[in-house]
């Protein structure tokens, strides 16, 4: 179990040593967290197309290290798995080798059918959460003097992504109305 007495916030600074120290270290140890966040509302509903283009990350772009993350979302977060501070995005499945074994490990956990009781995605959310995972997955290494790793996230939605803070329900009808993002800009959200 890690330590998990150091949370980390979105939105602080690092230096630009910082940013080429944490460059070189995830380059030194070699794999990476893959995070697939998959939008499980029915308005996605993943196609032949999708389904055909999600194998061909996972058996094409995946590489021996790697860490992958299986990470549903609509309102919020959906894994059962998540343990804030130790596991927030989930336990990962590690990818030792290009096998049909390891391979099928990732295919099974992921939702390629949307769920009739998960509405109302909310990507602003789930961009907050996931982001603010990511780095408490490296800094929980950090804390057991284990190398950390580059990370990288793939998301399957239709919900317009790096949209700006306030975005109105007009131009964005997918922000659900009791979410902290809906109409409201980052700097009054808790």
């Amino acid at each position: 179990m890690t330590d998990a007495s150091v949370i980390i916030s979105p939105g602080e600074p690092i230096s630009p040593l910082q940013i080429l120290g944490l460059d070189i270290v995830s380059r030194l140890h070699g794999g990476r967290d893959v995070i697939l966040a998959i939008d499980l509302t029915e308005s996605v509903g993943l196609n032949d197309e999708g389904r055909i283009r999600l194998r061909q990350i996972v058996e094409d772009s995946l590489k021996p290290g790697d860490s992958v993350y299986v990470v549903p979302f609509a309102k919020d977060i959906t894994s059962e798995e998540v343990l804030l501070g130790v596991h927030p995005l989930g336990l990962p499945i590690e990818f030792s080798s290009k096998s049909k074994d390891n391979i099928d490990k990732i295919l099974q956990k992921i939702p390629f059918v949307s769920d009739p009781n998960h509405y109302g995605a909310d990507i602003q959310r789930a961009e907050l959460k996931i982001y603010q995972a990511v780095a408490q997955i490296n800094q929980n290494r950090l804390q057991q003097n284990q190398p950390i790793k580059a990370q990288s996230i793939i998301w399957m939605t239709d919900a317009p992504l790096l949209a700006q803070a306030g975005i109105t329900s007009e131009i964005w009808i997918e922000t659900p109305a009791d979410s902290p993002f809906h109409e409201t800009p980052l700097s009054k959200l808790p």
